[in-house]
C-alpha cells in the first residue's frame, strides 16, 4: 500500500516548483556549459587514432622533432588542424614476377617466371622510407612499382648468366 501511494505522489512531487527563486538565465547557462563540455569531450576523443599490429599510423604536421612520429600497434591523439595521420600497411605482398624473352651473355633467350613477397621492415627509418615513397598510395599502386624493379633486377641478372 505505501509503494501505491508513492507512486501516485510522483506526478504531484514532478509538478512543484524545484528551481522556485532561481533565475532561469542561470540554469540554461549551466545547461549549455555542460553541452559544450560534452560535445568538446567528444570531439577530443574523436581524435585518438589506433592501428593494429599489422599497421603504422604516420603523424605528420607539427611534431616533437620536426619529423614525422611513427605509431606502431598502438594509438595516439593527433591534434585537429596542427597534425595529419595516415596508415600505412606493414603486410607481405606477394607479387607474380614474369620476363619477356631475355638472352643471357652466350645468346641463349630464356623466360623465367618467379614469385616475390615484399614487406616493409618494422624500423622507424624504414617505414619512414616507404612512408615517403608510398604514402597515400593504393595497394595496385605499389605492387605495381615493386613488380617494375623486380622485373628490371631479374633481367639485369639473367643478362649476366
Amino acid at each position: 500500500m505505501l509503494a501505491g501511494n508513492l507512486l501516485a505522489d510522483i506526478p504531484r512531487l514532478l509538478a512543484t516548483d524545484v528551481l522556485e527563486g532561481v533565475d532561469m538565465t542561470v540554469v540554461w547557462a549551466v545547461m549549455a556549459i555542460v553541452v559544450v563540455f560534452i560535445l568538446l569531450v567528444v570531439v577530443l576523443l574523436k581524435r585518438y587514432q589506433k592501428v593494429g599490429p599489422n599497421e603504422a599510423l604516420i603523424v605528420s604536421g607539427m611534431t616533437k622533432k620536426g619529423i614525422p612520429q611513427v605509431v606502431r600497434g598502438s594509438g595516439t591523439f593527433v591534434w585537429p588542424f596542427i597534425n595529419e595521420a595516415e596508415i600505412l600497411s606493414l603486410e607481405v605482398i606477394t607479387i607474380d614476377v614474369r620476363t619477356p624473352e631475355v638472352y643471357t651473355e652466350q645468346g641463349v633467350p630464356v623466360i623465367v617466371d618467379g614469385i616475390a613477397q615484399i614487406k616493409v621492415h618494422a624500423t622507424d627509418e624504414a617505414i619512414l622510407t616507404a612512408a615517403e615513397q608510398f604514402l597515400g598510395r593504393g595497394r595496385n599502386e605499389i605492387m605495381n612499382v615493386a613488380k617494375q624493379t623486380l622485373e628490371g633486377h631479374l633481367r639485369a641478372i639473367l643478362g649476366t648468366m
